[in-house]
């Protein structure tokens, strides 16, 4: 088994080893999904959408998925994963080793 510090410029291999470790954290997270978090009413505290946020050393602005914009909450959970992976993957693309 390939160490996770051994030097490699194979991009492939990189992202299978981000999503591994995106995969072991997001069974912590009460939304169960890594840099993705709920948006709840004020009022009602239901979850009315989903709030992509990286860290903040990154500079990425963050960007809210709401269930009214996209049809159903699943459908904005599902646009939000699809904006986390493609901002990861072209993060990892300019960190190159």
């Amino acid at each position: 088994m390939e160490k996770l510090y051994e030097n490699s410029s194979n991009l492939n291999l990189w992202l299978e080893r981000i999503e591994k470790v995106i995969a072991k954290l997001e069974g912590r997270l009460e939304s169960k999904h890594l840099y993705i978090g709920y948006v709840r009413n004020r009022n009602t505290k239901e979850n009315v959408g989903w709030l992509v946020s990286f860290p903040r050393h990154l500079k990425i602005p963050t960007k809210q998925f709401t269930s009214s914009a996209y049809g159903s909450e699943s459908k904005a959970l599902d646009a939000a994963i699809v904006y986390r992976d493609s901002v990861i993957k072209e993060l990892a693309k300019k960190y190159k080793p």
